[in-house]
């Protein structure tokens, strides 16, 4: 897995990605968050178990993925699978709707992903 995330990262230009296991409860991530412009998303989405669960909760029955964006920087929060939530954060620069496309490209890329492993 960690390979394929390595390269999805690459392929689409993201900086990094963070997800978190509800079943183990183990936090995994890949690539550099200290690559973003800043790190304040990251640690207000991902910060601990307590976040992260009050996070899953509150995109429940929600069309994802979810996004936030501070300055540049953008996460979009999805649910590959009932068992995983992930924060992907990139930077963003794209008009609005190239901007939606690109979020749905990455949320359908990251459950095939899941699906598959």
């Amino acid at each position: 897995m960690k390979e394929k995330m390595i390269n999805f990262l690459n392929d689409y230009s993201l900086i990094y990605i963070i997800g978190y296991n509800l079943v183990t409860k183990d936090f995994f991530d890949f690539g550099d968050k200290y690559k973003l412009d800043n790190i304040s998303l990251t640690k207000a989405l991902f910060v601990d178990e307590e976040h992260v669960i009050d996070l899953n909760n509150s995109i429940r029955d929600q069309i994802l993925p979810q996004a936030w964006k501070q300055g540049r920087v953008k996460c979009l929060v999805s649910k590959p699978t009932e068992d995983y939530i992930l924060g992907t954060f990139y930077h963003e620069d794209r008009p609005i709707q190239e901007s939606v496309r690109f979020g749905k490209e990455i949320n359908e890329k990251l459950i095939e992903m899941f699906e598959k492993q």
